[in-house]
């Protein structure tokens, strides 16, 4: 039983929901004042919840999506970047083979135009080998020598006439005496009087014919 002049006491199984406040100038024993003094630092310490988690979990999210969207942003700027850069490079390759293959082309333009050009001087010069040295006063076709001065000048006039060519009688010094050589025409080409000799031999108008040169 509890004593109603002793306010320290409580009813047996019974817990009061909160400490009360004592009245102004009310006795409180020690342990009851330490009982109340317990219970208000107890609920100082205790704070409610705030809020809700939602307005956290979407800065999150925000933040999250913000670093994904930056990191695709840089993937794909350094992807562009590398296919810039290999078609640049694939350009200049191209370029550089195509610099390589007119250089080669004009190579060997220059060095076809040079063996044309050593292949005329060198068939230029084996004509001139073949028409031997050129003759002072042209060639002439000789068709026949004689001992006797007028035998040589009546064959001259004879064959001057069958042929249509200008004759002339020429002495040469052989073995110590003296004889004559007819000469018919007179060519400036060495080919042209050989061309010439053989058709006279041909026609059977004459008995030889010799490419020489025509004296002074």
């Amino acid at each position: 039983m509890t004593d109603p002049n002793k306010p320290d006491q409580k009813p047996a199984g019974q817990e009061p929901a909160e400490a009360p406040t004592p009245p102004s100038g009310a006795y409180l024993s020690p342990k009851l004042r330490e009982k109340l003094e317990g219970a208000k630092e107890t609920d100082a310490d205790w704070e409610p919840k705030k809020g809700s988690p939602l307005p956290a979990l979407i800065t999150t999210v925000v933040i999250v999506a913000v670093a994904i969207g930056g990191f695709m942003w840089w993937r794909s700027s350094a992807e562009k970047q590398k296919a810039h850069e290999a078609a640049v490079a694939t350009a200049r390759a191209d370029s550089l083979a195509a610099a390589a293959r007119a250089d080669s082309l004009a190579v060997a333009a220059r060095a076809d135009s040079l063996a044309r050009a050593a292949a005329d001087s060198l068939a230029r010069q084996k004509a001139l080998l073949a028409a031997g040295p050129p003759a002072p006063h042209g060639y002439g076709i000789a068709v026949g020598t004689f001992l006797v001065e007028e035998r040589a000048k009546s064959e001259r006039d004879r064959l001057s006439a069958a042929t249509g060519l200008p004759g002339i009688v020429a002495p040469t010094a052989e073995g110590g005496s003296t004889s004559y050589r007819v000469i018919l025409g007179r060519f400036d080409s060495r080919s042209v009087t050989e061309s010439k000799a053989a058709s006279l031999l041909e026609s059977n108008r004459v008995s030889e014919a010799l490419v020489v040169m025509r004296p002074k």
